[in-house]
């Protein structure tokens, strides 16, 4: 029988078969074993991920999306396939995260209606938000005025706080 080539991996130094595709392209070619560490330890990162390029010190051949899939289990492809979604909703002007609480949904604003002013929009569990400011629906005030509102709201607060903590009714009048 005749022995398939081999190929030295360019990590741990051992040698491996050459069958199948171990590089992205760039000749860098790299174990299983250590493909699957480099690539879990990127997940593990976080969206960073999503620009992954070739171990080889300075290559800047990117890893395709196929070559991650095939080293990641489907927890790890499941988790690939988040921040691609993430991303994609991030990179978006069209999409937005609802702010409602725990809502993981988007909203999508339709063509020529977001514009300088503020427009409400609103979410599938029911959550109505400013598309321009993220705040709670608010047209027709402007967004700097709900801005200015919110911080003197704040600063109002804080006062409150103040009187609560260091003051107490007086004991004839209340």
């Amino acid at each position: 029988s005749l022995c398939s080539p081999q190929v030295t991996c360019g990590v741990c130094f051992d040698e491996f078969p050459a069958s199948g595709i171990n590089h992205v392209g760039c000749k860098h070619s790299f174990c299983g074993t250590c493909w699957k560490g480099y690539l879990d330890n990127a997940l593990a990162e976080g969206p960073s991920c999503l620009n992954l390029r070739c171990p080889q010190d300075k290559c800047t051949s990117r890893v395709t999306e196929d070559m991650a899939r095939r080293y990641l289990g489907p927890e790890g492809a499941a988790k690939l396939s988040t921040f691609q979604w993430r991303s994609w909703v991030d990179d978006n002007p069209k999409v937005k995260w609802c702010t409602g609480a725990g809502c993981e949904n988007v909203v999508e604003i339709g063509n020529g209606t977001a514009g300088e002013g503020p427009v409400d929009v609103q979410c599938t569990c029911g959550t109505s938000f400013c598309w321009s400011c993220q705040e709670e629906a608010h047209r027709p005030v402007d967004c700097e005025t709900v801005r200015k509102w919110l911080i003197k709201n704040s600063a109002e607060s804080e006062n409150m706080n103040w009187i609560l903590a260091n003051t107490k009714p007086c004991p004839e009048c209340k």
